[in-house]
């Protein structure tokens, strides 16, 4: 997993965070990364200039204060590894810009952030860092455990989805899971009857075409020892399809491809990642390539 040398973890200083970062631990020591920054934005404070002129100290202590507890936890729940580099961040403003141009300036590979399942704050900061972020976003929803065994990636076969495959496997061989499961949904069109076939024919005729599509986008890749297992369920709903799987087969993590802000391009997979990351509760790594916002970014924070 060379791809993911530089990682940035987002911390909100509560509970929530323990597992977090034992999570990041986890992808920091088995990708052997060389760097993770910790941050934690935090609000601005309307606090008047009297006060501030009184009391001057106020200025740095929430400062402090912060960084005191992000390393008591990092110490805690993180622990040292010899080839990674750990950083602390304190930074005021909004989260989601802070964020980004924090990715963007430092060449991130990898945010990690967590989400809280009773409120929906983190889950549209979530949505809105995985749509614009410069590199691939994996969300972690409270409560989970702390592994990576299998995996599982969406797939629509398309040039997009390969490139996520490839990442997929990159990450699980780094991960050293066991299992990669690749799903891919159809769904029998209503006007199917036009091609003279019936409901039972057209649909064993698009699962052919799907198994040759899962043949084809295999092709040259060497999973090593990973078990590349091909899923082809018929579903009109993807997202429910995606989610009733995982939770099925207990898959501890959810690929997807996502598309970079500034693509053009609305599609069904594009879709279904909003969806995964308003509702479903494993964790989820929306894969892009590096630097794929990275125009939109240049020109939302030109100087």
């Amino acid at each position: 997993m060379q791809r993911y040398q530089n990682l940035l973890v987002c911390l909100n200083l509560s509970d929530q965070d323990e597992d977090l970062i034992r999570y990041a631990r986890l992808l920091a020591e088995r990708a052997g990364s060389r760097q993770v920054a910790f941050m934690h934005i935090m609000g601005n404070p309307e606090v008047p200039a009297t006060v501030y002129n009184q009391y001057p100290s106020l200025i740095d202590a929430p400062d402090q204060f912060a960084i005191q507890q992000m390393e008591e936890k990092v110490r805690t729940h993180f622990g040292n590894l010899d080839h990674c580099r750990l950083s602390f961040k304190i930074i005021s403003g909004s989260p989601l810009d802070s964020l980004l141009r924090f990715a963007r300036s430092e060449s991130t590979d990898l945010i990690l952030i967590g989400r809280r399942r009773d409120t929906s704050r983190t889950r549209r900061l979530s949505e809105k860092l995985t749509h614009k972020a410069p590199c691939p976003v994996l969300v972690f929803p409270e409560g989970n455990p702390v592994r990576i065994r299998r995996i599982m990636i969406a797939t629509d076969f398309s040039d997009h989805a390969s490139r996520a495959l490839d990442a997929a496997l990159a990450f699980a061989r780094s991960a050293q899971a066991e299992d990669l499961y690749c799903f891919h949904a159809y769904s029998v069109p209503e006007n199917y009857e036009v091609t003279g076939q019936s409901y039972q024919d057209f649909s064993a005729f698009l699962l052919r075409q799907a198994s040759e599509a899962y043949a084809r986008s295999i092709q040259g890749i060497n999973p090593g020892n990973i078990d590349l297992i091909p899923v082809f369920e018929q579903s009109g709903d993807l997202s429910s399809a995606i989610q009733n799987f995982a939770n099925r087969e207990k898959i501890d993590l959810v690929i997807v491809g996502a598309r970079g802000a500034g693509s053009g391009i609305v599609d069904a997979l594009g879709s279904t990642t909003e969806t995964l990351l308003q509702t479903m509760a494993l964790p989820l790594l929306s894969i892009k390539q590096k630097g794929e916002s990275g125009q939109v970014l240049d020109l939302l924070f030109k100087k």
